[in-house]
């Protein structure tokens, strides 16, 4: 993996937008922001604006796809900002992403992101949250968020 300097999570509209100011526009250069969006039932998404050196003006912002957690890192090797994505769909990826992104995302994207490793913990024990180990899955979850000190995360409705 190539080496990266993780952005801190302050990234979030066009005025605290992390800014690159020699960015290809055509043969010319300009400058170009790029930050993370949230929306709380929809998730992050990446946005980016150039400047038309041509006008002076901000082209309209270009924005992507929702993802669960969205992090902006620069490439080492080429100082070029980039960013990396995690989505419910790989569960068995959060406690990876988590660990390499860490410092760059906001408190709620990392308790989703441990909440998933720890429900990844429970089924690489063979349990899984439907059918005869539903009770068991639940049990065993609340267990591991308790002993990872994170009861907070507790899904609401096994505190019943």
């Amino acid at each position: 993996m190539a080496i990266r300097e993780v952005l801190p999570p302050v990234h979030t509209s066009f005025d605290t937008a992390y800014q690159v100011d020699s960015y290809p526009y055509g043969r010319l250069r300009t400058k170009y922001r790029v930050w993370v969006e949230y929306k709380q039932k929809a998730g992050q998404r990446l946005v980016t604006c150039t400047l038309n050196p041509k006008t002076g003006k901000w082209n309209k912002p270009h924005a992507g796809t929702y993802s669960e957690a969205i992090a902006l890192y620069i490439e080492a090797e080429t100082g070029h900002v980039k960013h990396d994505a995690w989505s419910f769909y790989w569960p068995e990826k959060a406690a990876e992403f988590k660990q390499v992104y860490g410092i760059g995302l906001p408190v709620p994207i990392i308790n989703t992101l441990t909440l998933f490793h720890a429900s990844q913990v429970v089924r690489d024990e063979g349990l899984a949250p439907i059918g005869e180990t539903r009770v068991k899955f639940y049990t065993r979850l609340t267990e591991i968020l308790k002993e990872w000190n994170q009861p907070e995360l507790i899904p609401s409705f096994l505190n019943r």
